[in-house]
């Protein structure tokens, strides 16, 4: 697997409370992914390798 320069993760409470509003009113996979994206690190301490898994996309997807 290539490895990939991970920026860290940064955000602060309302990056996490604009995810949240966007994860409420997804209504596709589209608009679900992105915010899943940034909660999934910044509240859940996933990995990028992580959350692009659970995500169903590639790390370089998750890294953007």
């Amino acid at each position: 697997m290539k490895k990939v320069m991970a920026r860290p993760f940064t955000g602060n409470r309302e990056t996490i409370e604009v995810a949240q509003m966007a994860l409420s009113q997804a209504t596709t996979i589209d608009e679900l992914r992105p915010a899943r994206a940034v909660l999934l690190p910044l509240v859940q301490g996933s990995s990028l390798e992580q959350t692009a898994q659970a995500i169903g996309v590639s790390l370089g997807w998750a890294c953007q």
